[in-house]
This record gives C-alpha cells, sequence and structure tokens, in this order.
C-alpha cells in the first residue's frame, strides 16, 4: 500500500516532504531519486499542485541525467520551462538550467551547454542564494578550463571564492583553490599556483578526500616539472600515481602515467620512461582523448630521438602531428561558435535588463502620478506637469546616451574578444608546421637515416610553409588595412596579364588535385587599380576556389565589361557553402574558417582582405554559392580616370 492513501488533498507539505527526500538522494541512493520523484508527481497531479509537478519534473531529469538518458532529461526540464514563471521562481529555474547546461555538455553541444549555465547564474544572482552563485560560478570555471580559456575560468573561480569568508576553511573553498592553483599553473605563475595549493591542501588531506588529493599531486608535480625541481615532480608525481593505479579514472590515471614518462624522459631513464608513456597513451586511445594522445605522442618521439631509434621517432611525429591537425579543427570551430553564442547571450541579458527597467520605470510613474492627483490642487498639478515633462525629457535623453554607452562597451568588448581570439587561431595556425619544421630539420642534421626520412615528409613540409607565407602575407595585408591613412595608389593595369600570373602560382596544387581552368577574357581590357590589392584580392578569391574545389573539378575565370564597369569573376564547382556560412565567411568580427577538400588550413582573414580592398578601390563584391554545386564571387570596379 503506498503512502499516499491516507495522504489530505489540501495538504501539499508532504509532496514538499517528498520533493526534499528526492532532491537529496542525488548524492548518494539515486533508485530513491525516481521513487519520491514519481510518487510527488503522481500526487501533485491529483490535486492539481503546479510547483509540486516543477519540482517532482526537475527531480526526476537529474535521475535520468545520472542514469545516461541525456535527453529524457532535457525533455523534462523543458517541460517545466513551459509554464514556470522564473521572476517568482528563480532559484528552481536557476537548478534546472544548471542541468540543462550538465546535459548539453555530456552530449558535446559545447555552445548550448555554455548557455543555459549563464542563464543558470543569471537567475542565481537574482534570488541572492550566495551558495547557488558560488556553486554556478565554480561550474562555469570548470566549463572554461575544459576550453582551455584559463583567463575566464580564473574569472569565474575567483568570484566563487570571494563568496566564501576568510575564516572559511570548508571542502568547497578548499576545492576552489586547488583549481585556480591549476589554472596559475597553466599560466606559468607557478609561484601563485604553489601558494594556492599550499593553502588548500590541509583542508583536503584532513578531510581525506582521496580523489581531490590526488588531483593536487598532479598539480603540484606539473608545477615542480615546469621549475626543474625533479625530485619533488617525481615525489608529487607517484603519489598521485598510487592512487591512480588503482583507481577507475582513467583521464587522471592516463595523466598520471604521462608524467612520470616525461619526468623520467627528463634524467634520460628512457626504459622506465617508455614504460609509463605507452601506458599512457593505451589509456588515452582507449577513451579517444586526443590532446592526451597528441602530447604522449609527442613525448615519444622525443624518446626515440634520444634513442636515436628515427623510424620509430618519425612514426610518433606523424601521429602527432595528425592529431594536432585535428585538435586545432575542433578548437576553432568550438571556439568560435562560444564565442557567437557569448555575444548573443550578452545582447539578450542587456534587452532584459532594459525591458526590466522599462516596467519598473513605468510602474513608478503611475504611482507617483495616482499620488500627486489626489493630493494637490490642480495648479500644483499642473505647474508639476510642466516639471514631470521637463524632468521626463532629461530621462529619456539620459536614457538614450546611457543605452548607447552600454552599445559602444559591448563593442568594445566584442571587438577586444574577436582580436584576441583572431591572433589565438592564427598564433595556433603557424605554430604547428613551424614547430614540426623545426623537429624534421633537427632529427635530419643529427641523424644520418634522419636524412632519409626528411625526403618523406617533404610535401607536407612544403605545403606547411607555403600555408605559413600565404597566411604571413594576409596576416601583414590585413594589418595593414587596420592603419588610418593607407594610400591607394591608382595605376592602369592589363587585368588578362595579371590573372594568368596568379594562376600561375597555383599551377602545382591545380595540377596535383587535376583542377580544369576555364578562361574567357577579354583582349587588352585594361583598368585603374591599386596593383596590390588587385593582386592581394585575386589570389585569395582563386586560392579559395581551389581549397574548395575537389579532386577533378573544375574553376572559371571570366572578364567582362558593361557601360561603366569592369566585371571580374571567379566559379567553381566545389563544396558550396550554406546560408548562414555565407552570412559569417565577410564578418570581421568572427573570422570564419574551414579547413578545405583536400584537409588545407585556414584562418579566415582571405576574404574579409579582399572586401576591404574591393571596398578601398571603389568596388564591389558579390556572391552566390549553393551546396555541394559550388560558388561564384564577382567582383565588380568602376572605370576610374586618373590624370
Amino acid at each position: 500500500m503506498k503512502a499516499w492513501t491516507s495522504f489530505t488533498p489540501r495538504d501539499t507539505s508532504y509532496i514538499k516532504l517528498l520533493n526534499t527526500l528526492s532532491n537529496n538522494y542525488k548524492y548518494s541512493n539515486t533508485d530513491s531519486i525516481a521513487l519520491f520523484a514519481t510518487e510527488a508527481l503522481q500526487l501533485s497531479t491529483v490535486i492539481k499542485y503546479e510547483m509540486g509537478k516543477f519540482k517532482a519534473l526537475s527531480n526526476l531529469a537529474i535521475y535520468e541525467l545520472i542514469n545516461g538518458n541525456i535527453q529524457q532529461s532535457i525533455d523534462y526540464n523543458q517541460q517545466v520551462l513551459k509554464t514556470l514563471d522564473l521572476k517568482t521562481s528563480s532559484e528552481l529555474g536557476s537548478n534546472i538550467y544548471n542541468v540543462l547546461g550538465r546535459a548539453y555538455f555530456t552530449l558535446g553541444n559545447i555552445p548550448e551547454s555554455y548557455k543555459h549555465n549563464r542563464k543558470s547564474l543569471l537567475l542565481a544572482e537574482m534570488t541572492g542564494n550566495k551558495d547557488l552563485i558560488r556553486k554556478l560560478n565554480s561550474n562555469l570555471g570548470a566549463f572554461f578550463t575544459y576550453l582551455e580559456d584559463y583567463d575566464e575560468a580564473l574569472k569565474y573561480y575567483e568570484l566563487a571564492l570571494s563568496g566564501f569568508s576568510d575564516a572559511e576553511p570548508s571542502i568547497s573553498k578548499a576545492r576552489i583553490l586547488a583549481n585556480l592553483g591549476y589554472l596559475h599553473m597553466e599560466n606559468k605563475d607557478y609561484d601563485k599556483a604553489l601558494e594556492l595549493l599550499d593553502e588548500s591542501l590541509p583542508i583536503l588531506e584532513k578531510a581525506k578526500m582521496t580523489e581531490l588529493l590526488s588531483e593536487i599531486y598532479l598539480t603540484y608535480g606539473a608545477v615542480y616539472f615546469h621549475n626543474k625541481s625533479l625530485d619533488k615532480a617525481f615525489y608529487y608525481f607517484e603519489k598521485a600515481n598510487s592512487y591512480y593505479s588503482s583507481s577507475n579514472n582513467s583521464m587522471n590515471k592516463a595523466l598520471s602515467f604521462y608524467s612520470l614518462g616525461i619526468s623520467h624522459l627528463a634524467v634520460n631513464n628512457f626504459k622506465t620512461s617508455g614504460e609509463f608513456l605507452f601506458l599512457s597513451l593505451d589509456l588515452y586511445k582507449s577513451i579517444n582523448f586526443k590532446i592526451g594522445i597528441e602530447e604522449t605522442s609527442r613525448a615519444l618521439y622525443e624518446l626515440f630521438k634520444k634513442k636515436k631509434i628515427t623510424k620509430k621517432a618519425l612514426h610518433y611525429l606523424e601521429l602527432s602531428e595528425s592529431y594536432s591537425d585535428s585538435i586545432y579543427k575542433e578548437k576553432s570551430a568550438r571556439d568560435i561558435s562560444v564565442l557567437k553564442v557569448k555575444i548573443e547571450f550578452e545582447e539578450d541579458k542587456v534587452n532584459l535588463k532594459l525591458k526590466n527597467d522599462g516596467e519598473v520605470a513605468k510602474q513608478t510613474k503611475y504611482i507617483q502620478w495616482t499620488s500627486l492627483g489626489l493630493a494637490c490642487m490642480i495648479i500644483i498639478s499642473l505647474v508639476f506637469f510642466q516639471a514631470n515633462k521637463s524632468e521626463k525629457r532629461l530621462n529619456q535623453e539620459l536614457a538614450l546616451q546611457t543605452t548607447e554607452l552600454s552599445k559602444k562597451q559591448q563593442e568594445l568588448n566584442t571587438i577586444n574578444k574577436n582580436q584576441d581570439k583572431l591572433f589565438s587561431i592564427v598564433g595556433h595556425d603557424l605554430r604547428g608546421p613551424i614547430v614540426s619544421l623545426k623537429q624534421l630539420l633537427g632529427l635530419a642534421l643529427e641523424n644520418e637515416e634522419g636524412v632519409l626520412h626528411f625526403y618523406r615528409f617533404g610535401p607536407k613540409l612544403k605545403k606547411d610553409v607555403d600555408h605559413i607565407h600565404f597566411t604571413l602575407e594576409n596576416l601583414l595585408n590585413w594589418g595593414v588595412t587596420q592603419m588610418k591613412g593607407e594610400p591607394v595608389k591608382h595605376v592602369k593595369i592589363e587585368i588578362k596579364q595579371n590573372i594568368l600570373r596568379i594562376e600561375e602560382l597555383f599551377r602545382e596544387v591545380l595540377d596535383k588535385k587535376a583542377i580544369t581552368v576555364h578562361k574567357s577574357f577579354v583582349d587588352n581590357l585594361v583598368m585603374v587599380v591599386d596593383a596590390n590589392h588587385f593582386n592581394i584580392i585575386f589570389r585569395n578569391l582563386i586560392s579559395n576556389a581551389i581549397k574548395f574545389t575537389p579532386q577533378n573539378g573544375q574553376i572559371w575565370l571570366n572578364t567582362y565589361k558593361e557601360n561603366n564597369t569592369t566585371f571580374i569573376s571567379v566559379k567553381d564547382n566545389g563544396i558550396g557553402m550554406s546560408k548562414e556560412v555565407l552570412s559569417r565567411v565577410f564578418d570581421s568580427s568572427q573570422h570564419y574558417s574551414t579547413f578545405g577538400t583536400d584537409n588545407e588550413r585556414g584562418t579566415g582573414l582571405g576574404l574579409v582582405l579582399c572586401k576591404e580592398m574591393i571596398t578601398k578601390n571603389k568596388g564591389t563584391l558579390t556572391v552566390e554559392s549553393e551546396l555541394e554545386k559550388g560558388s561564384v564571387f564577382v567582383v565588380r570596379f568602376p572605370n576610374i580616370i586618373v590624370g
């Protein structure tokens, strides 16, 4: 017999108790979550107790998340959000968005995870619940640590830490201190990292938090390893490994093996180093953790290079490079998508605030007018009306100025963030090929056998160096376009001759991809334009056409003249672009980029640069594209006459 057979319909206290018990069991007996939540849901449905239903469904969402039924968890929470009043139930809404953030993170949908985590924090701040705000700031710190955005992670962890009193030695505080220590270690501030770890360690040792202590030992070891204090590094890495050797935490176990492997490698203990590194590589492969595979493979390359076993060294270097390309591609796409969601969220937050401010202003105005109407005579009311009218005008002006200031601040923040993101992406894009070239040159010069293997990587190296050269030129030219007062030097050029010269620069890659180029030029067609700009524009457009055209594809280069306008088009039958991608490729704030059909790299600067230079020469650029059918770029230049 169920406990609710004697339940009194008007009494909701029993339902509240069931939901509280359900929520409390999320840390221990997870089956009890569903048991109590299901009963609370049934009783709430019987008496139409909406809040009881909402809390029961949110508890069931937690249960499904814990048990890996992610979509069911999302469905339960979205069912609540359809009718829940977030203004009156901010704390429940905050918890629901927090669970949704965790669910989307588990699915690998990082942008949606960020959006729901931020909504959760925004609602928590409305409640004033310090514990909840602290927890959610900590969650966002962990989120950005995963994204390797350590500065952003530091910001949220420091906000979480500020919620504690100085004399509050809690486990939660120690956990945040440990995470801050890790972040400062990643940012190479080793003294600050040790200071935070030293503050955290006694609290966690007293509480016997074994799992977390082992993570701290790994961080300690990394700090001492970077400081060249290898004895201390060994001590902490071995302490961590003694725990993880019998743990089911594959990620940290692999990290402890890797840490010991590179430590033994540093003292030329090759045999032990190899044993640990191979254990680490096997574990990372079992969980398909690409960053771990890439780092461990690079360490094995260094190991076999030191042992002068060239063939194996090259094998692990090649493995490392293949994962490096994949990681870069995924991280660039993910970072750009998260950045876009961050900007959208900040805009939505400002709009919401302005809307709420408007509602409050209306209510305040109504109260003022009602009170004055009852208390004042007609003559005083008229005088006040005039004064209020002036005040209203001034308030409107102030509101407009405030809104404009807020908009300018947002634009400035967006520019700063996108600039940082741009140089982060370009830096990574250039660093990988340069590091590979340096390592292979070193291997070839130090080992006779390495020279033979150097030729094996020759084509890839040439491709990488060509990419570096092309990227640097685009980056430098983009930088010049951002400088005020850059002059446009108009000269008369012959179009056909210049485009044929540009095409010839790509002859090798055109032949390699077996791309046919169809040309239709008007003979002796001349125009007045900045010659350097012209070459950069069409080198980028032709390069893009080649990049996104598959093997045995086709490209068309055409010129013609109508009235006082010269038209030059670059067309391909490549992979094309969706409307969404098309809207992003010319956005100077995003620097959107994808890989080509032959895995060619890009930085997202080319088309932005083209558009800016075409505009400087009084021209226009239009593009039509369709997925799987190709793209056509048409540049229109007016016929400028110079004396």
